[in-house]
């Protein structure tokens, strides 16, 4: 076995060190051999230099907690209740927790498996079947224990390959995490503005019951006393009740927003709960900032995690790619067994018990009727696939953005509309308010003129409402809100 025959001087003991070394060196060249496949770059996109809304500003900011802009500190503490305790948050851990577990099973696979074997079997032939005296007698035992070693060498990279793939498995598990937190800090900012929506919305239409039941009364004393015919009663009635329908259908849509919002925080929808008791504190809308500095397009290959997790995906399926195009070439592995083996308990610690077995081997793939060829070609078509995913996971990228400023844009012009057409109605009011007190118009006159104001007064409040909600999308399309 040695390189020299000889067991004495320094020409033997050169022998064996070289001996040595040589297993040594063929160890390394299996345990860090060269690995196949392709070798795919993120293409490039050639995105603008800025958004098509020139009302917006391109410089780069950091947009990780973007609802302070609406300077509420009630939305901030739900936003981080709802991290702490969101389900579907809690579920995308728990992939993420899988994903390792499935990337630790595939890196054992580098490394030499060695189980425990062990056995007691007593058994028999047919005699009639088997004559031959050296088979020894009909019963015969046999106790077994040792060790066998498998060692899959992966020299053209199979392993390491899949080992890559669960690594990006990982990586895109982690994405699709931070797309679940910027859906959740979404919606519930968005449930939020509802609920205070609904709030205002609410207060308006108690007001407008309140007046339309004065001048309810002030009908029924007109008609009492002969002044009016129940026309005009029946009329302010009917007005009455659609006042106080559209009261309901906005309570219920509270208490829907409210057990929305429970879930997202991943709590009880009780309605003794904290949650309610701090929701009935709400006071208004929160105010949208005009101006909104968005960033340049391509910091959106960074900020979103769909774009991210395309990126990953794509890298992926190459490493895919490169596991399969290695089953064309042979695979090495060392095996080894070392263990007692007797028929007889009282052998078993024998020296003449041991066996052991050591060696190499090799499978070279031949024949396989297009088995791995196919594999390798569903393998490219994947890998375009992803390729093809990740460009038009851009396209829908900056599409998202782009609708969104244009929504925002047109929803804050709206509300500065609305803002004026709320104001002349309070200008109006006041005027109207003195001519009623100084007896030039009627209380009818002035009820109207009330009543006006109050429809401006909910119109105003749907499109603040609509005005916030369209900030939140733009910032989602973003890909802003990262943690608490």
């Amino acid at each position: 076995m040695y390189i020299f025959r000889r067991k004495k001087g320094s020409k033997a003991l050169l022998g064996k060190v070289f001996y040595r070394k040589k297993w040594v060196f063929m160890i390394l060249i299996f345990t860090f051999s060269c690995t196949v496949g392709p070798k795919v770059d993120v293409p490039d996109m050639q995105l603008k230099k800025a958004f098509s809304e020139d009302a917006f500003s391109s410089e780069e900011i950091d947009i990780k907690d973007w609802w302070h802009v609406f300077n509420d500190p009630q939305l901030d503490e739900l936003i981080c209740l709802a991290i702490e305790g969101n389900k579907d948050l809690m579920i995308a851990i728990d992939r993420i927790e899988k994903a390792r577990v499935i990337y630790r099973q595939v890196s054992g696979r580098l490394w030499p498996s060695i189980d425990v074997t062990a056995s007691a079997i007593r058994s028999r032939f047919s005699e009639n079947l088997f004559t031959a005296s050296f088979l020894g007698p009909s019963t015969q035992s046999s106790f077994q224990l040792g060790f066998d070693a498998f060692w899959e060498l992966d020299f053209f990279g199979r392993l390491k390959k899949e080992r890559e793939a669960a690594a990006f498995t990982i990586l895109g598990q982690e994405e699709e995490f931070a797309a679940t937190m910027i859906s959740l800090v979404s919606e519930v900012a968005m449930t939020y503005i509802d609920l205070c929506a609904l709030q205002e919305d609410l207060a308006v239409l108690r007001e407008k019951i309140l007046l339309q039941e004065e001048v309810l009364t002030l009908i029924q004393s007109a008609v009492d006393a002969g002044l009016q015919n129940e026309r005009a009663l029946e009329k302010e009635k009917i007005a009455l009740v659609d006042v106080q329908e559209m009261c309901t259908e906005v309570e219920k849509n509270q208490k829907k927003q409210l057990h929305k919002l429970a879930l997202l925080l991943g709590e009880m929808p009780d309605k003794n709960s904290s949650l309610f008791t701090r929701i009935q504190k709400i006071a208004s809308v929160p105010k949208a900032p005009f101006l909104v500095k968005v960033g340049m397009p391509s910091s959106l290959l960074q900020r979103r995690p769909d774009v991210r997790k395309a990126e990953k995906e794509l890298a992926k399926a190459a490493a895919l790619v490169g596991s399969s195009v290695a089953e064309l070439f042979p695979s090495f592995s060392l095996t080894a067994y070392a263990g007692l083996n007797a028929n007889k308990l009282s052998k078993w610690f024998d020296v003449g018990s041991r066996s052991w077995t050591i060696g190499p081997s090799m499978v070279l793939p031949v024949f396989r009727f297009g088995q791995t060829l196919g594999k390798i070609d569903a393998r490219n078509a994947e890998l375009k696939a992803a390729l093809h995913t990740y460009e038009n996971q851009v396209l829908l990228a900056i599409e998202d953005v782009e609708n969104a400023l244009a929504s925002y844009l047109q929803a804050t012009l709206a509300n500065s509309f609305r803002d004026e057409a709320l104001n002349a109605a309070k200008r109006e009011m006041h005027l109207e308010k003195d001519a009623y007190l100084t007896g030039i118009h009627s209380f009818f006159a002035y009820a109207e003129v009330q009543n006006r104001l109050l429809t401006q007064k909910r119109r105003s409040v749907s499109a603040k409402r609509a005005a916030a909600k369209e900030l939140v999308a733009l910032y989602k399309a973003l890909g802003g809100g990262w943690s608490c």
